[in-house]
C-alpha cells in the first residue's frame, strides 16, 4: 500500500474520461465488431498490415483457388494421342491439393483472427473478380453452438441449411424441389415410378419421396450444396467463427466436427484455433490429423 502512496491515493477519483466515453460511445463497432457490415468497414478502412500475416495470404488464396477450380463442372480432356502424352499429363494433375481443405488460423484470443478472415474475404479476393463472385461464404457463430456432442452435429447441418436457405433465397416449392432432389427423382421416374405413371398412386409416391428427404437434413444439405455448386456456379467457403473462445476441450470437439463436415459435405473450412490448444494438443487426437501446410499462425 506505501508503494502506492497509501489508502488516501488509492481512494483518489479520478475524473471521468469524457475523451474515451465518447470515443466508445462512437466507434465502438470497429473496436469489437458485431455485424458483418462493421468488419467490413474495419477492414476495407482502417486494417492494418503485417508482414507476418501477409505471408500467409497468398498460400490461403491458392487453396481458395483450388477448390473453385475443383467445384468446376468443366472437365479437362488430357490428350490420349500417344501413350507417353497420356502419362505426362496424368503426371501434371495435382490431386492432392485438389481435395476438400480445412484451414487452421492459429493465434491468442483477441489476436485478430476472424478480422484477417474478413480482410481475406472483402479485400484480397475481390482483386481476383472472376473468384471472388463465384464464392459463397458462410460465416458460422460458433459461440451459439451447443457444447455438447450427442446435439451439436445436428445443430451445424440445421444452421448451415438456414443460411443457404436465406443467403441465396430459396423458394422450397415443387419445382424446386425436384430440381434439388433431382437424383433421386429421376431414379424413382426410371424405376418403380414408371409402373405408376397415369396413376394417382405416382403423385403419392412422388409426395412420400419428397417428404422424407426434406425430412433427412444430411441428405438435404448435401443436395442443397450440390445445387449451388452445379446451377449457381458458386463455391461454399464455410468459416466456423469463434470457436478460440471456448475451453480447450470444447476446441476440440468444434475441430472434430469441422473434419466430420469437411469429409461428409465436400466444402472448404476454415477454422480459428487458440494457439495455446494447437501447440498443446497438436500431436494428439484429433488435432493430430491436421495437415501441417493447412495450419497457419496469425499474430
Amino acid at each position: 500500500v506505501t508503494e502506492v502512496g497509501g489508502t488516501k491515493v488509492q481512494n483518489i477519483e479520478l475524473p471521468e474520461n469524457d475523451f474515451g466515453r465518447n470515443f466508445t460511445v462512437d466507434y465502438n463497432r470497429l473496436l469489437v465488431p458485431e455485424s458483418e457490415k462493421d468488419y467490413c468497414d474495419v477492414v476495407k478502412n482502417a486494417y492494418v498490415k503485417s508482414k507476418n500475416r501477409e505471408q500467409h495470404v497468398e498460400p490461403i488464396l491458392k487453396t481458395i483457388r483450388n477448390e473453385y477450380e475443383r467445384s468446376l463442372d468443366n472437365i479437362n480432356l488430357i490428350s490420349t494421342s500417344t501413350v507417353n502424352t497420356f502419362l505426362t499429363n496424368i503426371q501434371k494433375q495435382d490431386f492432392k491439393e485438389r481435395e476438400d481443405s480445412l484451414i487452421l488460423l492459429i493465434g491468442s484470443v483477441g489476436s485478430g483472427k476472424s478480422t484477417f478472415i474478413r480482410y481475406i474475404k472483402n479485400v484480397i479476393l475481390p482483386e481476383d473478380d472472376k473468384i471472388s463472385e463465384n464464392l459463397q461464404w458462410f460465416i458460422l457463430d460458433m459461440n451459439k453452438a451447443p457444447l455438447a456432442e450427442d446435439k451439436i452435429y445436428d445443430w451445424i447441418i440445421s444452421y448451415v441449411i438456414e443460411e443457404l436457405v436465406r443467403f441465396n433465397s430459396l423458394n422450397l416449392n415443387l419445382d424446386f424441389l425436384k430440381c434439388l432432389f433431382e437424383d433421386e427423382v429421376k431414379e424413382f421416374e426410371n424405376g418403380i415410378g414408371k409402373l405408376l405413371q397415369g396413376n394417382n398412386s405416382y403423385n403419392v409416391k412422388l409426395y412420400e419421396l419428397l417428404e422424407s428427404l426434406l425430412h433427412n437434413d444430411q441428405r438435404k444439405l448435401k443436395s442443397l450444396i450440390k445445387y449451388i455448386r452445379k446451377k449457381e456456379k458458386k463455391t461454399c467457403i464455410i468459416i466456423f467463427d469463434n470457436v478460440d473462445k471456448a475451453t480447450d476441450e470444447s476446441q476440440l470437439l468444434m475441430f472434430q466436427v469441422a473434419e466430420w463436415f469437411r469429409k461428409e459435405f465436400k466444402t472448404l473450412i476454415i477454422m480459428p484455433l487458440r494457439d495455446t490448444t494447437y501447440s498443446k494438443y497438436r500431436n494428439k487426437p484429433p488435432l493430430d490429423t491436421v495437415i501441417k501446410d493447412m495450419v497457419y499462425r496469425h499474430s
